[in-house]
């Protein structure tokens, strides 16, 4: 199972985070390549715009994704909400694979 962790405040998304894996096959190593690339994009773009300041944590227990600063731009909760949008599809189409659990 993929667990999704949404931090919000005061309805802005803080931070992302993703753990886990979805079941040992090729349905399944689709999945995952379908959330990382949704989570990889969100944090790219959040990197490349000046006023977001962004921590990336990738290892072994998962991918974060922490907005530090700006995260109340317009331009930062487009790029949120549009990923979401696509993680949610995807929890909606996988829901033995792909869980989203917000605060």
């Amino acid at each position: 199972m993929i667990d999704i962790r949404v931090l919000r405040e005061n309805d802005v998304v803080r931070s992302v985070v993703a753990t886990g894996h979805a079941a040992k096959s090729k349905k399944g190593e689709q999945i995952c390549s379908g959330v990382s690339a949704l989570m990889y994009t969100l944090a790219m773009s959040l990197g490349d715009m000046k006023r977001v300041g962004v921590n990336v944590i990738d290892d072994e227990k998962g991918l974060c994704i922490e907005i530090l600063r700006g995260s109340t731009k317009n331009d930062a909760q487009v790029a949120v909400n549009t990923i979401m949008c696509g993680l949610k599809n995807m929890s909606d189409l996988y829901p033995h694979s792909v869980r989203i659990r917000s605060n």
